[in-house]
């Protein structure tokens, strides 16, 4: 046991090191690059990928939408490529794409197959000018700005929501966070696991509550009092 811990720690340390000197050593590179034949831990631009990274960062500082963009690309006329939401949303969150090489994101124990655990931003290894930039540093951040306004309209007047990590699936046990319906000014409670699965608006759970502790109808329920009170709400059907 301690050969096997020595030699995972030794095998961290000099892939930590490599990292520090912005050496890339991952396994697969990420959409637009690829490895150099002749040094395996440094990146080259591909080019046939490169030119819809630089077209996704431009259409988004320029105000499209990710939606508005997958579409299009799906398109186009010998796509060889399958566009998500989600793979566009992931390029642009991406630093690399500006030259600045991100490792050191993860860690597991090699000789206790420990489960893979998060490393926080700010301990991560962030080296710059490490890669060769696909964007432009200035078109890099005008999409995050863009981004980061869209997603302040988004939220903008959706109230708290009193009932976060508290409800939960009677069926599957899963998490239920909720999301605010503009349409109904209601959270939605909705298990997408289960095969039927539960459903219940806040509205109903605020009933349940006012109910359980015989609370008049104008009083209002916050997070606080749910938290001291409840350590989880469990829905089993469709209210």
């Amino acid at each position: 046991e301690y050969f096997a811990q020595e030699t995972s720690r030794k095998v961290c340390m000099a892939k930590r090191n490599l990292q520090e000197q912005g050496k890339f050593i991952g396994s697969k590179t990420s959409f637009g690059y690829m490895k150099n034949p002749n040094d395996k831990h440094s990146l080259i631009i591909n080019e046939e990928e490169a030119v819809f990274v630089r077209e996704i960062f431009q259409r988004v500082a320029d105000g499209e939408t990710t939606n508005q963009i997958c579409k299009s690309l799906n398109q186009r006329e010998n796509n060889n490529y399958s566009w998500s939401v989600y793979k566009i949303c992931a390029i642009l969150k991406k630093e690399i794409y500006k030259g600045t090489l991100v490792q050191h994101q993860t860690i597991t124990s090699f000789y206790k197959n420990e489960k893979m655990q998060r490393i926080p931003k700010n301990r991560q290894i962030r080296i710059e000018n490490a890669v060769p930039p696909i964007v432009s540093p200035e078109l890099w951040k005008k999409a995050q700005n863009v981004i980061c306004e869209r997603e302040r309209k988004k939220h903008e007047g959706i109230p708290e929501n009193p009932y976060k990590d508290l409800v939960f699936c009677g069926k599957c046990g899963k998490s239920l966070n909720g999301g605010f319906i503009r349409e109904i000014s209601d959270f939605r409670f909705n298990c997408t696991k289960c095969k039927d699965g539960v459903f219940s608006k806040g509205k109903a759970i605020n009933s349940l509550v006012r109910n359980h502790f015989k609370l008049p109808e104008d009083t209002e329920i916050t997070k606080n009092f749910l938290n001291e009170k409840f350590e989880k709400i469990v829905i089993f059907d469709r209210k």
